[in-house]
């Protein structure tokens, strides 16, 4: 990821606005310093990539960091996201709000030291396969709102300041399974045994056996 598109923390760094879809890829860039919008309505915080308007684009082989708020923020979309790391943002790292019928795909992903939830999901669909998720200022992940649905496979969620969270109406669907979770969740497969990354303290979340 050595070409950088830098938001000097001024608005979105990349938006999907216009109904992509799969074969709008956006791969191999590192995204940085999403920030602060100021017009006639006020002042809003921007996240680093901003999925809108049903788009459904492939982001991959990306790191995002350094917003000041979301990493990604996904409100009526659907993109796949690939090997991303995504970390050292000022709120959560992925939140998706009311993101739609269709279901977002996090796929190989190493998501960590994010001020807020690793992934927050609001009124939206996820899968979660073969991804990290550590040391979050909130929970790894937050189920909130009305309508989730969460599948979490062969992932760790490990060291953040909670690890999954539960949080709204009766009809969420949350399932996990051969999951590495911290304290324990129920599912087939999960395990709750120190993952033994290679160099945490350097961002290096790979295991080491």
């Amino acid at each position: 990821s050595s070409t950088i598109i830098d938001g000097n923390q001024n608005g979105s760094v990349v938006t999907f606005e216009n109904g992509e879809d799969s074969t709008t890829v956006l791969n191999g860039f590192t995204i940085q310093n999403g920030g602060i919008v100021e017009n006639t309505e006020g002042i809003s915080q921007q996240p680093g990539i901003f999925v809108n308007n049903n788009s459904s684009p492939l982001i991959s082989h990306c790191y995002i960091h350094d917003g000041l708020l979301y990493g990604i923020f996904i409100f009526e979309g659907s993109p796949s996201l690939k090997s991303l790391k995504i970390y050292n943002n000022g709120n959560n790292g992925i939140y998706l709000y009311h993101a739609g019928n269709s279901v977002t795909n996090i796929e190989n992903c190493t998501i960590y030291n994010n001020n807020g939830h690793g992934i927050a999901n609001n009124s939206s669909k996820i899968k979660v396969v073969n991804s990290t998720i550590t040391t979050s200022g909130g929970y790894g992940i937050e189920n909130q709102g009305s309508y989730e649905e969460a599948l979490i496979v062969n992932s760790i969620i490990w060291d953040n300041v909670n690890n999954i969270d539960i949080e709204g109406e009766s009809d969420e669907i949350i399932i996990v399974e051969y999951t590495n979770v911290q304290g324990g969740w129920e599912g087939e497969g999960n395990i709750d045994a120190d993952p033994l990354f290679v160099d945490a303290a350097n961002g290096d979340y790979s295991l080491s056996n």
